[in-house]
């Protein structure tokens, strides 16, 4: 998490621990970026399914629920329509406590 705050400029308190290992935010420590959590979206449509070649063409999303850094997800993607080549999924991201994120 800290490439990806370097990476994007991020420096919400949200994703961050200060000096006593203490979070600012609402959660009582830090939480995964929401966008880092896409980034593993975009790896199963572009690397598996439905593979190379895909373009993310637009996205709608909801975050529900905080992402710890200490804990595993896991992505589902269902395809909703397909129209011609163009396929709509439905996409959610589980943490390992079964909470949709």
């Amino acid at each position: 998490m800290v490439a990806f705050t370097h990476l994007t400029g991020d420096t919400n308190s949200l994703h961050l621990v200060d000096a006593d290992c203490t979070c600012s935010g609402p959660f009582g420590r830090p939480v995964v970026h929401g966008i880092l959590t896409l980034g593993l979206v975009s790896c199963l449509l572009g690397t598996h399914f439905p593979g190379p070649g895909c373009l993310l063409h637009s996205l709608n999303c909801q975050f529900t629920a905080p992402l710890y850094p200490d804990e595993e997800c896991i992505v589902h993607a269902e395809v909703a329509e397909v129209q011609g080549r163009r396929v709509t999924f439905h996409v959610r991201v589980v943490a390992s406590r079964r909470e949709t994120v």
